[in-house]
């Protein structure tokens, strides 16, 4: 058999199988190379407008003293995604550490709560309004059994401390707020807040709160 038919055998095979690759090729719906569709993300199910919220927590001032906190906070919607907690006032409750009472027992010294002046000045109250902003709104599922609801905010504060034996100071802050939501108009919210007030003998000192609040929502949600 001579070269030539043995190349015009090779090119016909060649020919009938690229024929029959793109009459199969034809046969497939197009779709399966097509980009996915899009698919509309789920919108979310209770909506916020007038929000009350019951607080208990944890105030970690100093090495001396320490502060259990309550109070109340109530904040208005503007949209989905943006607050104003217009106020928010947390009243502290005064524990001293067992630093203090080690220093007065092992050594010559009286630990006093009497000023700012090189001295420890509790805490009575803080009272902030604040600017809220929730990027995210989540639907998990727990345990592979049940959905539950929650959104994070991130919030810029500001406001004043009161002292117990001393002027209120400004104050300034951040953090943010995990909020699990229960059904339509109850929610339960863990804040994180980190705050600053100027002293006049130590400069700008920080105020951390951890606080777990119960929320209700006042009268009927916005309608969507």
């Amino acid at each position: 058999m001579s070269v030539r038919l043995l190349s015009f055998n090779f090119f016909f095979v060649l020919g009938l199988i690229f024929t029959a690759m793109i009459a199969e090729a034809k046969k497939v719906p197009s779709k399966v190379y097509d980009l996915p569709d899009l698919v509309a993300i789920q919108d979310r199910d209770y909506y916020l407008s007038h929000d009350l919220t019951f607080n208990v927590g944890w105030l970690p001032s100093d090495a001396f003293n320490k502060y259990a906190v309550g109070g109340v906070s109530y904040t208005y919607f503007l949209e989905d995604y943006m607050a104003w907690e217009v106020v928010n006032v947390q009243y502290s409750f005064l524990f001293e550490t067992d630093l203090k009472g080690a220093l007065e027992e092992n050594f010559p010294l009286e630990v006093e709560n009497v000023g700012f002046q090189g001295f420890l000045d509790p805490i009575t109250f803080v009272a902030t309004t604040a600017f809220l902003y929730t990027p995210m709104y989540n639907k998990s599922l727990l345990f592979n059994s049940s959905l539950f609801r929650s959104e994070t905010s991130f919030l810029v504060q500001a406001g004043i401390a009161n002292f117990k034996r001393n002027e209120t100071r400004p104050l300034f802050g951040a953090g943010f707020i995990f909020r699990v939501l229960l059904s339509e108009d109850q929610s339960l919210k863990f804040d994180f807040r980190q705050s600053f007030y100027l002293e006049a003998d130590r400069g700008l000192t920080s105020l951390m709160s951890l606080m777990v609040g119960y929320s209700f929502q006042l009268g009927e949600g916005p309608e969507q």
